[in-house]
This record gives C-alpha cells, structure tokens and sequence, in this order.
C-alpha cells in the first residue's frame, strides 16, 4: 500500500515543508496554487505552509486518515 500526502491551502502556498514526531525537518515539496500531492516522506507527523514570499502559514498535524481505493 503506497501512502500519499495531500494538502490543499490558500493559493499563495508556495511550499509544504514536512517534519517528523521531534520536530525535525524531513522534506519540501513544492506546491501549485496550494495543492500538493506527493508521497509521504516516512516518519512525517506535521506540514508546515509556506507562502512565494518565505512566510510561514503555521504548522499542523496530519489528519490520520486513510482511505483505501482497492486495486
């Protein structure tokens, strides 16, 4: 089973920086208008959104889910 990330922000979401349980940076993907998909760096638990212009946007945690599509 692959496990992805997927993140949809406000438009001016340049990149989705990824960290794990302590905190530690793990991955930055770039993001188109806000919206990301990817495949989820091992270990991540947060994302943190960034703006074109280096702000950031805060900090969450994964949500958890899964949703299993079959074959």
């Amino acid at each position: 089973m692959s496990t992805d990330l997927v993140v949809v922000g406000p438009p001016e979401v340049a990149l989705i920086r990824t960290y794990d349980g302590d905190r530690v940076f793990l991955a930055e993907h770039s993001a188109q208008d806000g919206v990301l998909t990817v495949p989820l760096p091992p270990g991540t638990r947060s994302v943190e959104a960034v703006t074109g212009g280096g702000v950031t946007l805060g900090r969450v945690d994964l949500l958890g889910h899964a949703v299993d599509f079959g074959d």
